[in-house]
């Protein structure tokens, strides 16, 4: 048994068990993103929220295999998508031009470069480039195998 003030009661076993664990805890943190990183590495969170852009509750589907799919999508200047639902939650960011999206019954909601949400699943919507350059959204699906990430619109 080892003898000292604050690990009196351990012996050999258990001290080269808990040294393992800071050890494990020290190299997990030593990982994690700070501001004294000596390798210059940041982690700013975007979006963190529990409701789509419209309000709804984020549900994920509950059968097959978790799937995720990001995908980017360019939409040229004066094109537009279909009117269209989700099947899944979608996350998007825009990585440059802006988007405006019009929902059926709430209006249009625009976003610009930087802007981040997730998107309803229930309103049937759709997309506009309505400015001169092109758009790029950065689009990530969560949802499972055998899931339809756009559905046609809902009547």
């Amino acid at each position: 048994m080892i003898k000292t003030p604050y690990f009196s009661e351990m012996n050999t076993s258990s001290m080269v068990k808990f040294g393992s664990a800071i050890l494990v805890v020290l190299s997990i943190t030593s990982w994690l993103p700070s501001s004294a990183n000596a390798r210059g590495i940041t982690a700013e969170t975007i979006l963190k929220t529990t409701k789509t852009i419209t309000g709804e509750k984020i549900v994920y589907p509950l059968s097959g295999e978790a799937l995720v799919e990001v995908v980017v999508v360019t939409i040229l200047p004066g094109e537009k998508t279909r009117l269209h639902r989700h099947g899944v939650p979608m996350v998007a960011y825009i990585l440059e031009g802006e988007l405006s999206v019009y929902y059926e019954g709430i209006g249009v909601k625009t976003f610009s470069q930087g802007s981040s949400f997730v998107e309803t699943r229930k309103v049937n919507h759709y997309g506009e480039n309505a400015k001169r350059s092109p758009l790029r959204i950065l689009v990530v699906y969560a949802g499972a195998d055998g899931s339809k990430n756009v559905l046609p619109a809902q009547q």
